[in-house]
């Protein structure tokens, strides 16, 4: 039994009784040729003004409709005027389709009837004799699946860049949202179309910025400020960004979060506050600043002595202002184990190394009745850094960095 043989689609010349103008080419080939070819989905209209090519209206395979097989509606249809007579406004339907304002085409250019559903089109308008046109409208429903097209990483950098620079600084009166819903809907804004929320998020980490703290790029001064009395020895070490805990109250901290910052050697550690957590890393450098201490038990310098020592009962009681009420002292030797306590007073400097002995405690004089630790070439740049009217870092930063 002989199959039957296939039937070609009918062309669009065809269907409008135009056999003529026939192409050769059917709808199954069209596909067939164009199979494994990339489509790149654009995010914007694009205008070409091109010359009209050999392939006319009439040679484009006809199809009844193009439809959605489960759930059986249509996506996508043509809609083609043959030789239209009016004027063509060029320059002004170039500048609706840039802003997809479909509706306010003039006709016969948009479609007739209300569309509640989105869409895209394509239009073409290619010119025929006696100054007609043949205009041909693709109009592509969406299909409800994700339209969102991967960006380049220059459109991406740029979108951000451009969200640091324009965007509100602050969310009090719903500026984010309003600002946003503006610019993603846009067609000229360079974060046309973009996820709402990851312009929100971005926006919430900007303002955000002055609760976190910043790392410090420009600061001016090096090894090289201190006083030369400060240090014996200046050995290479590495960068390395420390966790520092200053202007806070020491000694309202209990025991346990002071402990989890002082030791270092802990795999993972973390302090729980109210609202939130901090982390810190393995042999991370934890630095405590803290103000009280007892200064009715400090002794005076002996005459003419440039250092001497302090009982370390003598030191205990000194830095005890401090720590909490609820540390004994267990709890502040546990502290003095794994930190060096560094401790300035009027009357000089103190220094204990990490132990657990109960050694006397080195003490050094100020020499010279000067009590800083910046000599005294660097003291203007640090002032004039704190004032923020430091321009420049000195001339002399990047060579004393080595």
């Amino acid at each position: 039994m002989a199959s039957e043989t296939p039937r070609r689609p009918v062309s669009l010349a065809q269907s409008m009784n135009e056999g003529h103008l026939d192409g050769a080419i059917t709808w199954e080939e069209a596909i067939s040729n164009t199979d494994g070819l990339k489509v790149l989905q654009l995010d914007r209209p694009m205008i070409v003004h091109k010359d009209v090519g050999c392939v006319k209206v009439g040679d484009l395979p006809a199809q009844d409709e193009i439809t959605a097989d489960s759930i059986k509606k249509k996506v996508q249809f043509l809609d083609i005027m043959l030789d239209y007579e009016g004027e063509i406004d060029f320059k002004h339907i170039e500048t609706l389709f840039l802003q997809q304002r479909y509706a306010d085409l003039p006709s016969p250019i948009r479609v007739n009837s209300r569309v509640e559903t989105p869409y895209n089109m394509q239009l073409f308008i290619l010119p025929a004799d006696s100054g007609k046109h043949h205009i041909v409208k693709h109009i592509k429903f969406s299909e409800g699946g994700p339209n969102k097209q991967a960006k380049e990483t220059n459109e991406i950098r740029t979108g951000f860049a451009f969200i640091r620079k324009e965007g509100p600084e602050e969310n009090s009166d719903g500026q984010f949202t309003f600002w946003t819903e503006e610019q993603v809907n846009d067609p000229n804004s360079p974060i046309y179309k973009w996820d709402r929320s990851v312009v929100k998020e971005f926006l919430r980490c900007l303002a955000d910025q002055g609760s976190q703290a910043k790392s410090i790029t420009d600061w001016p001064l090096t090894l090289k400020s201190l006083t030369p009395w400060c240090l014996n020895e200046v050995i290479k070490g590495r960068r390395t960004k420390p966790r520092v805990f200053d202007d806070g109250n020491l000694n309202l901290e209990h025991p346990a979060a002071v402990k989890a910052v002082t030791e270092v050697s802990g795999i993972d550690r973390k302090t729980m506050a109210r609202w939130n957590a901090a982390s810190y890393a393995k042999n991370q450098l934890c630095q405590v600043c803290s103000n009280p201490y007892d200064r009715s038990v400090e002794p005076d310098m002996p005459p003419n002595t440039n250092s001497d020592t302090i009982p370390f009962e003598v030191f205990f009681k000194l830095v005890r202002p401090s720590f909490h009420k609820d540390f004994d002292e267990e709890d502040l030797m546990a502290i003095f184990k794994r930190s060096l306590v560094v401790v300035f007073t009027e009357k000089g400097i103190y220094t204990r190394l990490p132990s657990i002995n109960r050694d006397p405690v080195k003490r050094v004089a100020w020499p010279d009745k000067d009590i800083g630790m910046i000599s005294l070439s660097a003291r203007p740049v640090l002032s004039a850094y704190y004032k923020s009217q430091l321009a420049n870092l000195p001339n002399d930063h990047e060579s004393d960095m080595q």
